[in-house]
């Protein structure tokens, strides 16, 4: 199970059950954690459980073992020099009784309970998510295959509905987002593929990307990427969301139409003042065009 560096695990509560995960540091690393009283049930989303109706009480659970002590195996054998219970006092005097195997290791388990601290915020499903203020996940190593499919494993969607949704119906149905790094890689992989003839790629690597006309020798396009050095980096701060998967690859399609339009046009000014627009919320029709 996953753990944070959280004081607090976090829940999320709906009108029929609360979701919750991001568990404080273990104190035990042979304990279970239990939630209102019941083993946890797990959700769609890794590491994320689930319980109807409201989160009450969520605890960690362990067995400590106490009066270590032995006792003789063959209750026949007892007498004066024999003794029926060797504990610590008298562990010593004994010592060559318990190595000949006369004894049996014994001692009383004593279940302990710790309570976990948790927050909770509540979340109404019918209520469209604001998702230009969820928080990126971790990076993970990208592959593109030239396929526009491969966003489906890339977009962002809120914690309740991971948890709640299976992943198929989630990317179909659900509010998502693109964002930083991962709108930098799809959106200069999709216009490498689709760039006009006379136009070729001269830098493409994880956080530059440069298009230049082949006959002029001009650099239309130059974008770079570094985390977390907002202003400066133009995708840090920026993302497309959409009520859907399907709506979402509209929404890049149509920006890709318009910068391959702007390309063969030289005019690289518009492309960026697009991407700025594309984040603010403005489509971009099929035909490349901006959305009245």
């Amino acid at each position: 199970m996953e753990e944070s560096n959280k004081e607090n695990a976090t829940a999320y509560q709906t009108m029929t059950e609360t979701v919750f995960g991001e568990f404080p540091k273990k104190t035990n690393w042979n304990s279970v954690i239990i939630a209102n009283g019941n083993p946890l049930v797990k959700t769609f989303k890794s590491d994320w459980f689930k319980v109807d109706g409201q989160l009450i009480s969520l605890e960690e659970v362990w067995t400590e073992r106490a009066n270590k002590r032995y006792e003789l195996i063959n209750k026949d054998l007892y007498n004066e020099k024999i003794p029926m219970i060797i504990d610590d006092s008298t562990k010593e005097k004994f010592q060559s009784l318990i190595d000949n195997n006369l004894y049996k290791e014994v001692y009383d388990e004593t279940e302990v309970k710790k309570e976990i601290p948790f927050s909770v915020t509540e979340v109404d499903l019918s209520i469209p998510i604001n998702l230009k203020t969820m928080k990126k996940f971790s990076l993970n190593r990208w592959f593109s295959e030239r396929q526009e499919h491969y966003v489906i494993s890339l977009i962002e969607h809120s914690t309740v509905d991971q948890c709640l949704i299976p992943r198929p119906l989630l990317d179909l149905t659900r509010p998502c987002r693109l964002g930083g790094r991962y709108l930098f890689l799809v959106l200069t992989d999709m216009i490498s593929s689709h760039k006009p003839n006379n136009y070729r790629i001269t830098e493409n690597t994880d956080n530059y990307f440069k298009v230049g006309d082949i006959r002029k020798t001009k650099r239309i396009v130059s974008w770079e990427y570094y985390e977390h050095k907002a202003p400066q980096n133009a995708f840090d701060s920026k993302c497309i969301w959409a009520n859907n998967y399907g709506e979402l690859m509209e929404k890049l399609n149509g920006f890709v139409l318009y910068a391959i339009e702007k390309l063969s046009e030289n005019n690289g000014k518009d492309i960026e003042i697009a991407l700025d627009e594309l984040s603010q919320g403005k489509e971009f029709g099929q035909k490349g065009e901006p959305n009245k």
